[in-house]
């Protein structure tokens, strides 16, 4: 999912929760698309079969919530 379709998606929901998800495998990613906007990440099978990559992508997560848009 392109980060500019998700700012905009969330500009179009307001306070809705937004749930994005599809071909996120690495923490950039992840962190890229929380801070665009998402409120919740769905991965898959990246989260099931590798444990430290499961790690950072969470850290990647938390560090998107610390930082503005």
């Amino acid at each position: 999912m392109p980060p500019e379709l998700v700012k905009l998606t969330r500009k179009a929901l307001n306070n809705s929760i937004l749930i994005v998800g599809g071909g996120i495998r690495k923490p950039e990613q992840a962190e890229e698309i929380a801070r665009s906007g998402a409120n919740i990440i769905v991965t898959g099978t990246v989260i099931e079969t590798d444990t430290e990559a499961t790690k950072e992508i969470i850290k990647a997560i938390k560090n998107a919530g610390n930082q503005p848009l």
